[in-house]
């Protein structure tokens, strides 16, 4: 019994503000038939969320979070968006 505890898989970290610099926010995604829900939590509490309909088609509606990274007390948030001409990016700051 021992011997499992020590192997058991570790809990989910909790990402606490304020943080260092360049600290990685987890980006939890959510998939039911089209549509694509992210959002961002705080040690449990959401911070964030978005959500994105049509998702594997050309006819994509809504906007996901890419990624995020904290430093100090807030978090920086990609929302990636698409461009006629390529792809391109946006980014958001929330508190």
């Amino acid at each position: 019994m021992a011997l499992a505890l020590l192997f058991a898989a570790p809990a989910q970290a909790c990402t606490k503000l304020p943080a260092r610099s360049a600290t990685k926010v987890p980006v939890r995604t959510v998939d039911v038939d089209r549509t694509k829900t992210t959002t961002i939590g705080i040690c449990g509490h959401t911070l964030a969320r978005a959500t994105l309909t049509g998702s594997g088609t050309r006819r994509q509606s809504g906007a996901r979070i890419g990624e995020a990274s904290a430093a100090g007390g807030r978090v920086r948030l990609h929302h990636p968006t698409r461009a006629r001409a390529g792809r391109s990016g946006a980014r958001a700051t929330a508190a």
